[in-house]
């Protein structure tokens, strides 16, 4: 994707760990996708935060695992249709419509959709679990 860009920062301190994902959209598309490091626990939580030149309200992130699975598929309030102007958190674990905890294995591919062309934001993830990042 042209002029599209996303950034991990990890820490791994602490019983929680978190990985910010800061993003540019493209600047045709409105589009971008990157993967994390492997991460082997459970996802906790996910906070947007729209970025100084904000994406188009009601974007979208979809989460998926190596195998191209939604990872957040039973969320009742998953990460779509986030807000232009205001930081989001969504608990996964009260999210999903079984109140089972979000299990994960491997790397995870960021995919934000529909947030204009140029845009920035950053998801930050909670884990519960370790993050291989070498």
């Amino acid at each position: 994707m042209a002029g599209s860009a996303m950034t991990f920062a990890y820490n791994k301190i602490g019983p929680i760990k978190s990985i910010a994902i800061s993003w540019t959209s493209d600047s045709v598309t409105g589009g971008v996708a990157g993967t994390t490091a492997p991460v082997y626990g459970y996802l906790l939580a996910g906070i947007t935060n729209p970025g100084a030149t904000a994406p188009t309200d009601d974007y979208d992130i979809v989460l998926t695992d190596a195998d191209g699975a939604d990872i957040l598929g039973n969320c009742d309030d998953d990460l779509v249709d986030r807000d232009t102007a205001n930081s989001e958190r969504v608990d996964f674990a009260v999210a999903t419509a079984t109140g089972a905890r979000v299990a994960v294995c491997g790397p995870i591919t960021v995919t934000v959709s529909a947030a204009g062309n140029s845009k920035l934001g950053v998801l930050t993830l909670l884990v519960d679990g370790e993050i291989a990042t070498g």
